[in-house]
């Protein structure tokens, strides 16, 4: 018996053995690399701004704002210093599962979600990715399709062009298939930091972000993406089109408190081409979007006729907007020169508007921004300045949203930018 029992004890301690040894095989295949960067951005602007984090995230110039002398109280400067852009994160690599390579990556800055949690850790990503020969799939927060990591501006501002083009990390299920030097690409998405405009349920006639429009429609948006990618020792040439489509219920209780679910859809369209050769490149895109809010693109939504006054029923027309931008820069030993151009344009709505407004820049017709930028790199320092003017015209929306009699304010950003990296 005591034989017995030794031996089922030497069999269990050899299965614990065995079992810590799988464990620590694949643990002991983790590849883990942090790495980020510290960064402070000094900025002085001629102009009140719409903006975010203190004005670092920088929209458009302030709309004027005359006192009772006729004097703009918005054409006055201001200036700051920020460092909330600081970037860290956590990049994994891990043993096969079901034949794919797998890897995982978590990283945040200190931007908060708005200004009463700036300097707070915010999630920018949180995603892992399996990669078999010829299909990825990413699950997790990423950036959105309308996002093209394929071409975006080397902005020194963190705006990276926005509300030129279009802005957004989301929770996300993404299927790529490669066919040679092309790529199709599938997404489902939800909505978190970058949430649509809608109704204010303490004053429904104003706007507010929230993720709770599209949960409300019970679908998540859908994207589809084809790219091209080829590239050579010298030069390289990258292209891509795209569309998505979301649906939106402002409301679930009507203003009057009736039970309601009509539904505002949404649909998007992007295209970008990117050549490079010896240092020097050049990319540009088109940015189209119907109630685009959720990518902080001009737009939104409003009431085209109201089917029942006493229950407050609406139906609703989008509002739109387009966009197209270019970004040159050369490279020259240590030196990188640039230039960001774009111009965003309101459409309106497609319909006759015969109630409330809700969403953002629905008083600006058009918008251009140009920013000419050089840094300078010196192993993992960098010292950058960028020269961004911005200028907005105001008016007043016509029955289709389109602002009239308009006026022209710019304002001027000095930015230096200086960085750390680590790896």
């Amino acid at each position: 018996m005591k034989y017995l029992k030794f031996l089922v004890l030497l069999i269990f301690s050899l299965q614990l053995m065995s079992v810590s040894a799988q464990k620590s095989s694949w643990k002991d295949s983790l590849d883990i690399n942090v790495y980020g960067y510290v960064k402070l951005d000094a900025f002085y602007d001629t102009r009140e701004t719409v903006n975010g984090r203190e004005g670092h995230f920088l929209l458009w110039p302030a709309a004027p704002d005359y006192d009772p002398d006729g004097v703009d109280r918005a054409a006055h400067g201001s200036f700051n210093m920020l460092a909330v852009q600081s970037n860290f994160g956590i990049r994994v690599s891990g043993p096969r599962v079901l034949k794919a390579k797998t890897s995982a990556k978590i990283e945040g800055d200190f931007f908060g979600q708005m200004n009463d949690n700036i300097n707070l850790v915010r999630l920018r990503h949180a995603y892992f990715q399996m990669q078999w020969k010829s299909t990825d799939l990413i699950v997790g927060q990423f950036w959105s399709p309308v996002f093209n990591l394929g071409a975006f501006p080397n902005t020194i501002s963190f705006t990276t062009g926005t509300p030129v083009l279009p802005f957004s990390r989301n929770p996300q299920i993404r299927v790529i298939q490669y066919l040679g030097s092309f790529a199709l690409i599938g997404v489902i998405q939800s909505q978190r930091d970058y949430p649509s405009f809608g109704p204010n349920p303490a004053n429904p006639m104003s706007s507010i972000p929230s993720s709770e429009f599209l949960k409300n429609s019970g679908l998540p948006e859908f994207h589809g993406k084809i790219t091209y990618d080829y590239s050579t020792d010298d030069m390289f040439f990258k292209a891509g089109i795209g569309g998505g489509y979301k649906q939106i219920v402002p409301f679930t209780e009507s203003p009057t408190g009736y039970a309601t679910n009509e539904k505002v859809p949404g649909i998007s369209a992007t295209a970008y081409v990117n050549f490079g050769l010896a240092g020097w490149n050049l990319k540009g895109g088109i940015v189209y979007g119907r109630n685009a809010t959720d990518v902080m693109s001009l737009g939104g939504f409003a009431v085209s006729r109201i089917t029942d006054s006493l229950r407050a029923y609406y139906e609703y027309t989008c509002l739109s907007s387009y966009s197209v931008w270019m970004d040159m820069s050369q490279k020259i030993g240590d030196w990188n020169i640039g230039v960001f151009a774009g111009n965003v344009e309101n459409l309106g709505a497609e319909s006759a508007i015969v109630g409330n407004i809700w969403g953002i820049g629905n008083d600006i017709g058009r918008m251009y921004r140009v920013a000419p930028r050089v840094s300078w790199q010196n192993k993992n320092f960098r010292l950058a300045f960028e020269l961004e003017h911005t200028a907005a015209s105001f008016g007043s929306p016509d029955e289709n949203g389109i602002p009239q009699n308009l006026e022209t304010v710019a304002n001027t950003r000095f930015l230096i930018g200086a960085y750390y990296f680590f790896n």
